[in-house]
């Protein structure tokens, strides 16, 4: 749609809501980061080993703890990874 000035409003409307949604996504990432964080720190606070003691469980946590390691540095979720998976192998 063009308006009598020439601008093309549809693009620019198209453009901000693109804009808009592309931020909340942002948000809702960094959330998402920041609570698998909040959980996988506690679990590697503890001298427990018992978080995934089921084979299913051992699966679903390594693309997590590589994920956060690859996002943080901490050397820590490997190596909490390396006890889950020695001790239930």
């Amino acid at each position: 749609m063009i308006n009598p000035s020439g601008n093309i409003i549809m693009v620019k409307r198209w453009n901000m809501f693109s804009l808009e949604i592309g931020r909340f996504v942002s948000r809702l990432i960094l959330t998402c980061i920041a609570r698998a964080k909040e959980v996988m720190e506690y679990e590697m606070s503890t001298p427990n080993n018992d978080y995934w003691w089921w084979a299913d469980g051992l699966y679903m946590v390594m693309p997590v703890m590589t994920k956060l390691y690859k996002v943080t540095g901490n050397q820590q979720y490997l190596d909490k990874l390396y006890t889950h998976i020695s001790l239930h192998s």
